[in-house]
């Protein structure tokens, strides 16, 4: 049996409604077991920030992201997590999803 994609969801927190949407839609996929998700809703209490999301990041093997205006506002949005998904596709480690 294949392994579920990793998924990684970077979004706004001004968003957060739309992850949620977009999670429903996608949850089918995570009941076959066809995908693993993680977005920064599954920090736990505690956990560096930078180093969770950087290391969801770096192992995803597909990335969406929620492009809106409060994505594009936030420099932790910009700076790192859209860049780093970029850095990620121009080496062909991940599919970027917009």
């Amino acid at each position: 049996m294949n392994s579920p994609a990793k998924v990684f969801l970077a979004y706004a927190h001004l968003d957060a409604r739309f992850r949620f949407e977009l999670e429903d839609q996608l949850k089918l996929l995570s009941r076959k077991r066809q995908m693993s998700w993680w977005s920064e809703h599954e920090l736990v209490p505690g956990e560096d920030r930078v180093e969770a999301i950087g290391n969801a990041l770096n192992e995803a093997d597909i990335i969406l992201l929620l492009i809106s205006i409060h994505f594009l506002s936030n420099d932790f949005c910009w700076s790192e997590q859209l860049q780093r998904a970029i850095d990620r596709l121009n080496r062909g480690e991940a599919l970027v999803i917009p």
